[in-house]
């Protein structure tokens, strides 16, 4: 689930989107987007959009729910599948009865069979009274060119593409190193969590600006470099070790968000428990930072996944479901303000070059 901000006008154009919006392209897949009412204007605004496997249709109620918490204005369907069409007509039928019924808000859907440039995009299902003004056009129309989507903007800019797949999205969160086995892994992780409650306040300033100095000479290393870097990594893994010695750098971290996203993914691929949970979730919020937030919500599932328990995981997956991602990321940085307040550590100079 994700947001993003596009002038889109056709079914087509919302169709060709998906893939940067989700990060990947979705197959046998019921993807529902919603749209919030611009006023005074007759505009919609892009909302959250949700995904389901069709073999998960079960859990449709529990999306439905969120598409009610969401409370949106508009909610848009597309069918995603190369099914035969007896199953396709099936699974509409069970929309509409959920429709009619009141489980499930949906304005319209299309049926499209993979989100592919000029590939067919066709009505599928609409309420009565959105039926009965449809624009023709809107009634079968085709995928606009994928390459030329709004939605692909942030993964371009930094140099990638939407992943063929969901389970590829969700191996950039995997756990593993070339450079270590299961067991050195688990070594590191308790070295580190050691390290971490044998440090003191006193030494928190020093501490921030020494991360600082960490992530500049980190700047264009790629992340298979990165894993090979064990100090580097350790280093960082030990401010990760404690709670508040993740608040206290949290800022920091997202004033370089490209280099700390990338410096948090590594510590996430090599450490455990706690420490790669907690790596995964700052990650999440760098991703929200590069507007690339179709990688946050993956990153959180993959740390609550592991850890339902994990505190800042569960705080922050409740607003990323709703798409309020600039919400939580100014809500964690005012928490990381009060803490490096508590403890004298200044926001770093502007002229280093870091965002603010």
């Amino acid at each position: 689930m994700t947001t993003a901000t596009s002038a889109l006008t056709t079914p087509g154009q919302i169709a060709a989107n998906l893939p940067g919006i989700l990060g990947f392209y979705p197959h046998d897949s019921l993807v529902l987007v919603t749209f919030t009412s611009t006023s005074p204007t007759d505009c919609y605004s892009l909302g959250p959009v949700l995904r389901i496997d069709l073999d998960d249709l079960r859990m449709l109620p529990e999306l439905a729910q969120v598409v009610e918490d969401i409370d949106p204005d508009m909610v848009f369907g597309f069918l995603v599948t190369t099914r035969p069409e007896e199953e396709i007509n099936e699974i509409i039928d069970a929309l509409v009865h959920m429709s009619h019924i009141g489980m499930l808000d949906l304005d319209l859907a299309w049926v499209v069979g993979e989100i592919l440039t000029g590939e067919p995009v066709t009505i599928g299902y609409g309420s009565p009274r959105l039926l009965a003004d449809l624009d023709p056009a809107w009634s079968r129309d085709v995928v606009a060119p994928v390459s030329g989507a709004r939605a692909m903007e942030p993964l371009l800019a930094q140099g990638t593409l939407p992943d063929l797949t969901r389970e590829e999205a969700q191996e950039h969160f995997r756990h593993g190193t070339p450079h270590h086995d299961a067991d050195g892994c688990e070594q590191l992780t308790s070295f580190a969590l050691g390290r971490a409650r044998d440090l003191s306040p006193m030494d928190y300033p020093a501490l921030a600006a020494d991360l600082r100095l960490l992530i500049d000479e980190a700047r264009d290393v790629p992340l298979d470099d990165l894993l090979a870097e064990e100090d580097v990594l350790l280093t960082t893994a030990t401010l990760l070790g404690t709670l508040e010695l993740r608040d206290l750098i949290i800022e920091d971290v997202l004033r370089a968000p490209e280099t700390g996203g990338q410096l948090m993914l590594a510590v996430a691929r090599t450490f455990t428990g706690v420490i790669r949970h907690n790596a995964l979730c700052i990650h999440a919020l760098c991703m929200v930072r590069l507007q690339l937030t179709m990688r946050t919500t993956h990153a959180l599932l993959a740390a609550l996944e592991e850890d339902p328990t994990h505190m800042l995981s569960r705080l922050l997956i409740a607003p990323a479901q709703c798409g309020k991602f600039e919400f939580m990321l100014a809500s964690v940085r005012e928490g990381s303000r009060i803490v490096r307040a508590q403890h004298g550590v200044e926001d770093p100079p502007r002229k280093w070059g870091w965002a603010g």
